[in-house]
């Protein structure tokens, strides 16, 4: 799986499909390109990416990407992230759902895509939008609209977070599980107090998983200690 990894994280870099010979160049592989576009085409033959068109370098398929999330690492927030979390937390004189805004806020500007922050049922905001029009998906008539139906069903993604026990992020994509077939939502449940809420990212498919991942994991750590 070294090979779709390496795919799956310049193509999340770049946006733009991955060749063999750029993957030898830079990862120094000791063998020739051509030799890693008969492994790239194999890997396309299971499902794992697909080439856009001829001549072209390979993109991840959705069964590309959640065989890459399974073989994720945990990675360490930086310092400034952990601090800026606390900080916000910290606030001993913020009413709590102003502190769940900056949150929301925060975790939009840590990841780039919109983020979204719950507590119990009466209280929901969304931060980042702005943000994410800046993304090249954005060009796309059919993403733009799948998405903005995705962040109009963010009460229902919340709802079926709530009904589980689970403490670990879910990646919300793929068939039987998304709002959207362009879309990831990575989401959290987490207690605060007696109140239960939900913490959540939206973005793109071809979106920095390891480090979402992680900056949710430090929030709930946060704010249920």
């Amino acid at each position: 799986m070294r090979l779709l990894t390496q795919i799956i994280d310049e193509y999340i870099a770049s946006g733009q499909p991955v060749g063999s010979l750029f993957l030898v160049e830079k990862y120094q592989l000791g063998c020739s390109s051509a030799t890693v576009r008969n492994d790239m085409a194999a890997l396309e033959e299971e499902g794992f990416m697909y080439q856009p068109h001829v001549a072209a370098g390979r993109v991840p398929t959705v069964r590309g990407y959640q065989t890459y999330i399974e073989y994720l690492k945990p990675a360490r927030v930086s310092n400034k992230n952990q601090k800026k979390l606390l900080q916000i937390w910290g606030e001993a004189q913020c009413a709590l759902e102003l502190k769940l805004k900056q949150i929301s806020k925060a975790l939009s500007d840590m990841s780039g895509e919109v983020a979204f922050a719950t507590l119990g049922e009466y209280f929901s905001h969304t931060a980042g939008f702005g943000t994410m029009c800046e993304k090249q998906e954005f060009c796309d008539e059919d993403f733009f609209k799948e998405f903005s139906e995705t962040l109009e069903h963010i009460d229902d993604i919340c709802k079926r977070v709530l009904k589980t026990e689970s403490g670990e992020p879910q990646i919300l994509f793929g068939k039987g599980h998304a709002f959207s077939k362009r879309c990831s939502t990575i989401v959290l449940r987490y207690a605060y107090r007696d109140y239960y809420g939900v913490l959540g990212i939206i973005g793109p498919l071809r979106m920095h998983y390891q480090k979402n991942i992680s900056i949710m994991q430090a929030v709930k750590k946060i704010i249920e200690n």
